[in-house]
């Protein structure tokens, strides 16, 4: 296992201006050489000058000139920083190594499971194949590669975990992607997440959008968020404002007010508040939404709970037999008929239940309390519970 931590902002410098005998001996016995010096004068007859330096204070020079060439490359990266340009801080692989300039610092580590810590902004990092542990502390943009990844970055990221089960924890304005795999992807507000195919876990604030892709995905997120279960068993769940497509499979949908749900292909269970709009598609859908809301059953045999006022509720012709229930003391509910008139209708009153059969069809409303029916050539009825 490779291990990489660099630094972006703190440096350490030496100096070595001069070595005295006394100083450098401290009593050290050993072999001894002379360095001789000629200094130009313009007197005749300049001295010379020799000082002989112990065997310990030989190693201590060759270990404090090795160390100067650490000082030079730091230095390098300062100047980089003040110019704008990159520095090669030299190590890493065969694969490129390690850079570092004022606008990007970049690690390619390759193949291996690798273990990355970066303690800088501007950070690219890409980990190659294996299971990789990446930390960035700022802002990043990090190719985990294939394998178990788990990467963590700050806000303003963009974060690929490639092929695998990852685990991605992200900030703010980010964009990460799971790739195939189970992946576990978290994030703040003004973010993007995509599972891929697998079966992933996506959460987020407001203002982001989540996609699982194939696969039984799980999908939180709060406000404004705009939600994408793919195909598979989905569980999403957001908050006011959202807009759900949950695709093909068996799903199950939870919001809050003002929200918009595509339900897809599949038995589907919606769950909405106030002032949202559901289109059940294809399945016997399961569908339950507050006041003020337009629902859509879509073919299949569907249960609709309205539990609030003004609700409208779209039937068509070979939409199957729906049941609608509506809560005691909810206003009249308007179902708005296409595909057949009013002429087609047969109403039956039994037991406190109103069933509506259509001439010449299976189709079949049953609904407790009172309704209207309204058809595309402006024509109505009303039922009275």
């Amino acid at each position: 296992m490779s291990v990489i931590a660099t630094a972006h902002s703190s440096y350490t410098s030496w100096s070595l201006s001069q070595v005295s005998t006394t100083a450098a001996d401290a009593g050290t016995k050993g072999s001894t050489a002379s360095v001789s010096s000629r200094t130009s004068s313009s007197a005749p007859d300049a001295p010379v000058t020799t000082v002989s330096i112990s065997h310990h204070a030989k190693l201590l020079l060759a270990r404090a000139s090795a160390e100067q060439s650490v000082v030079d490359q730091l230095q390098a990266q300062l100047d980089a920083f003040s110019n704008g340009r990159s520095a090669a801080l030299g190590g890493g692989d065969a694969s490129g190594g390690l850079s570092v300039g004022m606008d990007l610092f970049e690690i390619i580590s390759g193949a291996g499971d690798d273990s990355i810590l970066v303690r800088a902004s501007n950070a690219t990092v890409d980990a190659g194949a294996g299971n990789d542990v990446v930390m960035v502390d700022g802002q990043g943009n990090v190719v985990a590669g294939e394998g178990d990844d788990f990467v963590s970055t700050y806000g303003h990221s963009t974060v690929d975990g490639g092929s695998g089960d990852d685990h991605i924890l992200t900030y703010g304005y980010s964009t990460a992607t799971g790739g195939d795999g189970n992946d576990y992807i978290s994030t703040y507000a003004y973010s993007n997440a995509s599972g891929g195919d697998g079966n992933d876990i996506l959460s987020a604030y407001d203002h982001s959008t989540l996609d699982g892709g194939a696969g039984e995905d799980s999908l939180r997120a709060y406000n404004h968020a705009n939600l994408s279960g793919g195909a598979g068993n989905d569980n999403i769940r957001a908050y006011d404002y959202a807009v759900v497509d949950a695709g093909t499979g068996n799903d199950s949908v939870h919001t809050y007010s003002y929200a918009t749900v595509s339900a897809g292909d599949g038995d589907d269970n919606v769950r909405t508040n106030d002032y949202s709009v559901v289109d059940g598609g294809a399945g016997n859908d399961g569908i339950w939404v507050g006041g003020y809301s337009t629902v859509t059953g879509g073919t299949g045999d569907d249960h609709i709970h309205v539990t609030g006022d003004n609700s409208t509720i779209n039937f068509a012709k070979g939409d199957g037999g729906d049941l609608v229930q509506i809560d005691n003391g909810s206003d009249s509910v308007d179902f708005a008929i296409s595909g057949y008139s009013l002429n087609d209708v047969i109403i039956t009153q039994r037991f406190g239940r109103t069933t509506v059969n259509f001439k010449g069809s299976n189709d079949s409303l049953a609904f407790n309390g009172s309704a209207r029916l309204s058809f595309a050539d402006h024509t109505s009825v009303d039922i009275s519970a």
